[in-house]
């Protein structure tokens, strides 16, 4: 069975982000962190995949 590619948009100061990345870990599941700290790049380009503006925001 194929796992899901997971995609998780964060800030590093953000302890719900950091709970979401632990509870991932914990499940022993594989995802890709996006830190949008001081990227203005990145965060726009959350914003354009799901319309969404808030963390942690998983795609």
């Amino acid at each position: 069975m194929n796992k899901p590619k997971i995609e998780i948009y964060t800030k590093s100061w953000c302890p719900y982000c950091r709970r979401a990345k632990a509870m991932l870990k914990s499940l022993g599941l594989d995802y890709t962190d996006y830190d949008i700290t001081d990227n203005e790049e990145l965060q726009q380009e959350m914003v354009e995949r799901s319309g969404k503006k808030t963390i942690p925001h998983q795609i």
